[in-house]
């Protein structure tokens, strides 16, 4: 590119662009000169000495053993011939992100060992912010294929592969998965649980693939409203996990040994109403004032309202909305924020103590579009110069409300829900049945289901008559004749 070209949407606050002139100067060198790494070639040597920046130990400023984009940057610069010679005029234009805290892993003929778990669609092992990776992802059922969401009282299969994409054999590899609370400030490795135990992959050959399934029983007595972020880690001797600066709230980016998924999954049957909460927090040891960004990611698809408890609201008392309205509604005694569907609102410097967590929840009003629709909301912490700190996808499917399997999760989860509540072995063995539905992958055996349905109306019945209720069966009941 020789000159910069103007971004909009996730590009104004989400970008680093590398150019090799200014807006007004071309990037075109056409005599050699002394020293010239590439004789008989025209162009910037700009780029040349980007990519040189990564296999040279001088580049790194700051010894911290990584290359940032800043780095990279001031090497080329300082070592760019066109540049000293003013005939090109190299720029980095930062639209939101550091520099110095964007790192790009360039991979070189001489890595011949390189273990990696993606960051998102399309990554290869390069790293990024996408914070949903391809190659983590959950299933209830054994025969589903598409990453599901965890549902709390049952066994969820999650799956996790690691590659190898050098050119030789990596001996003694590990791999592990952990489950942290939903939150855009998730700090490792103290907010993270081991989910199961270690696999031993053993040996991984070049550019070989390699998946391992552990089988999770989520208690509902755990995750903010039942949401939560992934993180697996791939190591080996010859290709250790290093992991970001102990400075750094987030891990992912920084190591391609390390996939996280911060992705939730909100079912809509059309114009419905769903919560979504999650835990915004400074996990440092100072005070400090984050800014938060809510924006559609694609085609909006409704209306988000982020209601207020008296404790967040406080919070929020001296801080700056943009794109946010404040709103009452009918339903809610709670002050609320809303977000049009067309905007990308902020808050600007909320104030957090060290360590201060506190739990936000936004009311999702969706629209009905068409079954198998899906649209994405990001939810984006964010610190100092526009630094992510961390990032939480909600993914909103439109489902067939008849869907059987769509239908069995969620009664699973409120079952589960009010065993603990009420102390109900009904409510639990309510929630085992339509966990076993869902397991054996029974939906479309309609015998089957109403068998089912026949089990926990029983049940139902002992545990009303058991507690002495007055509740009308019909109302209490979550099942429909239909």
């Amino acid at each position: 590119m020789g000159a910069y070209m103007g971004l909009t949407g996730d590009g104004e606050t989400n970008r680093c662009i590398f150019t090799s002139a200014s807006s007004n100067t071309s990037s075109f060198a056409d005599v050699d000169y002394a020293g010239d790494p590439n004789p008989g070639d025209v162009g910037s040597e700009t780029i040349y000495g980007y990519i040189e920046a990564f296999y040279t130990a001088s580049a790194d400023v700051n010894g911290d053993n990584e290359i940032s984009f800043g780095e990279a940057f001031q090497y080329a610069w300082d070592n760019d011939i066109t540049r000293i010679n003013g005939s090109n005029t190299p720029q980095m234009t930062v639209t939101g992100l550091n520099g110095n805290n964007v790192y790009h892993y360039c991979f070189s003929a001489g890595d011949t060992k390189d273990l990696f778990i993606s960051d998102g669609t399309g990554d290869v092992g390069n790293n990024s912010y996408d914070y949903n990776s391809t190659d983590i992802w959950v299933t209830q059922d054994p025969a589903e294929t598409d990453h599901q969401d965890v549902v709390s009282g049952m066994d969820n299969l999650v799956h996790v592969a690691v590659h190898n994409r050098g050119s030789s054999i990596i001996n003694n590899v590990t791999l592990k998965v952990y489950w942290g609370d939903v939150s855009t400030a998730l700090a490792w490795p103290t907010d993270f649980t081991l989910i199961g135990s270690t696999y031993n992959v053993g040996s991984l050959g070049a550019g070989a693939m390699v998946t391992n399934t552990w089988t999770w029983f989520v208690d509902p007595a755990i995750g903010t409203g039942h949401h939560f972020c992934l993180i697996a880690v791939a190591d080996s001797p010859e290709d250790p996990m290093v992991g970001c600066t102990p400075t750094r709230t987030y891990i992912a980016p920084c190591d391609n040994n390390v996939g996280q998924k911060n992705i939730t999954i909100i079912p809509s049957h059309g114009h419905a109403q769903s919560n979504f909460s999650f835990v915004l927090g400074n996990n440092t040891r100072e005070f400090d004032k984050v800014d938060l960004k809510i924006e559609w990611v694609g085609k909006p698809w409704g209306e988000v309202n982020i209601l207020l408890s008296d404790d967040v609201s406080k919070l929020l008392m001296n801080t700056k909305n943009e794109a946010l309205s404040r709103v009452e509604l009918s339903e809610s005694k709670m002050k609320t924020l809303q977000l049009k569907k067309d905007n990308v609102g902020i808050i600007r410097n909320i104030p957090l103590k060290p360590g201060e967590k506190k739990v936000l929840q936004l009311q999702l009003t969706t629209n009905k579009t068409t079954i198998g629709d899906r649209s994405e909301l990001r939810i984006t912490q964010m610190a100092g110069k526009n630094e992510i700190i961390g990032i939480n996808t909600v993914q909103v499917r439109q489902v067939d409300p008849r869907d059987c399997k769509w239908t069995a999760k969620i009664c699973v989860r409120l079952f589960a829900d009010l065993a603990i509540k009420l102390k109900s072995k009904e409510a639990e063995q309510r929630s085992r049945l339509f966990a076993k539905l869902i397991k054996e992958g029974e939906c479309s055996n309609k015998e089957y289901v109403i068998k089912l349905l026949e089990k926990t109306i029983v049940l139902e019945k002992v545990f009303l008559k058991s507690n002495n209720s007055k509740m009308d069966i019909k109302k209490s009941s979550y099942i429909r004749k239909d």
